[in-house]
């Protein structure tokens, strides 16, 4: 396996533990060697270590922290440790960086819902322009770049978990600004791939590079939609397992809802491609030939994104088609079975309503006229069900 697959492996690990997807989990676990884990733990805090160890066995869990010791020395011997100004306390960024270009350290600021006298004052403080700290306060925002003098604002579209909300799966707006010397980001709400990078649990962002910074965002925002495309894939396995069982209104609903999740999840990633594109092709930020490659591996890493995300859009779509045809033909059978019934009880009332009529009939005078008439009736209900059930109308 290429050391690209194996690094590959080790954000896989950390991406799903910041998603707290155990059943995932033991199943990277198996792909990876001691020494992948180790690295994976090592951007991990403290908890999140123990959980993972607790799924190793014995022997390997050993090894493993032999291995991570031996890192955390080569790190504190070879890192050198810069300030980052967060809100969220994000950790200090790992520069790995041997160009011959001479990069700057940026600060990094992240802002999360400032309200509008916030954004006032860093507007006036900062020298940037208030519609760039305003434009990801709205959830509709597209995903867009735009320059305007020294500042440029990328905005993007990242995935977003809310619990409380039928549609649990959506998308939200991710604002990053570069100054001269800064970096901020700004969202309405913690936004899910901000909090994976603050808690540890991805590879720390550089800030010696504007552009490496955007592509290392870009990169987890398509990992994460991926985790999240995995959790919808299980969300609809249980609703299909609920239908085949009993076909309710609400599971339909669910199904609905998970629908429109993979709805917002198609048209948030194209957009961001769209952005990816333009990054491209106009060079509004400096990019060497480390970072073009970071950028068609960040692009690959969109379309198999939005590649999954039709995938599971189109199974989705078709189930829900093939369990309302389901729902359909049981209504009609149920029908056709309740027609068939009426007919069949129509002679006996017939019969019935004959006999009823007030004028001289046949048997009337005889004293088992009524049991004539329930004879006739039970006989031509009795050719009618034959008959109904040679044409395999029950």
């Amino acid at each position: 396996m290429s050391i690209g697959d194996r690094e590959d492996i080790i954000e896989r690990i950390i991406a799903i533990m910041a998603l707290d997807n155990m059943e995932t989990m033991e199943e990277a676990l198996k792909e990876a060697n001691p020494h992948e884990i180790a690295r994976a733990l090592y951007y991990m805090e403290s908890d999140d270590r123990e959980r993972l160890l607790n799924l190793l066995p014995l022997e390997e869990s050993g090894e493993v922290l032999t291995i991570l010791r031996d890192i955390d020395e080569e790190e504190q011997a070879q890192t050198q440790k810069s300030v980052i100004y967060d809100i969220e306390e994000i950790p200090e960024p790992d520069i790995g960086y041997d160009h011959e270009i001479e990069y700057k350290e940026y600060e990094w600021l992240n802002i999360v819902n400032p309200t509008p006298e916030d954004q006032k004052n860093l507007s006036e403080e900062l020298n940037i322009p208030l519609d760039f700290l305003a434009s990801p306060m709205d959830t509709d925002e597209r995903s867009r770049v735009e320059v305007e003098g020294k500042n440029i604002l990328v905005i993007i579209r990242t995935p977003y978990f809310d619990e409380g909300n039928d549609i649990q799966y959506i998308t939200t707006p991710l604002g990053m600004i570069f100054t001269d010397d800064m970096i901020l980001t700004v969202s309405a709400n913690r936004n899910d791939v901000i909090q994976a990078f603050a808690r540890g649990r991805m590879k720390s962002l550089s800030t010696v590079s504007r552009t490496r910074f955007l592509l290392q965002v870009f990169s987890a925002i398509a990992l994460i939609y991926l985790d999240y495309l995995k959790q919808i894939n299980k969300q609809t396995s249980l609703a299909e397992d609920k239908l085949q069982k009993s076909m309710k209104n609400q599971v339909m609903i669910e199904l609905l809802n998970l629908e429109k999740s993979l709805v917002y999840f198609a048209t948030s990633l194209r957009s961001n491609e769209i952005v990816l594109d333009r990054i491209h092709r106009t060079k509004i930020l400096d990019i060497d030939t480390d970072d073009m490659d970071l950028l068609e591996d960040v692009l690959v890493e969109n379309k198999q994104a939005i590649d999954m995300t039709n995938i599971h859009s189109d199974i989705l779509s078709g189930m829900m088609d093939a369990f309302a045809s389901v729902i359909s033909n049981n209504l009609n059978r149920m029908l056709k079975f309740l027609t068939t019934v009426t007919i069949i009880l129509t002679f006996p009332t017939w019969v019935v309503s004959v006999y009823g009529m007030n004028i001289k009939l046949p048997f009337q005078e005889s004293s088992y006229a009524f049991a004539i008439v329930m004879g006739v009736s039970v006989i031509l209900s009795t050719l009618g069900g034959i008959i109904f059930i040679r044409h395999k109308s029950f």
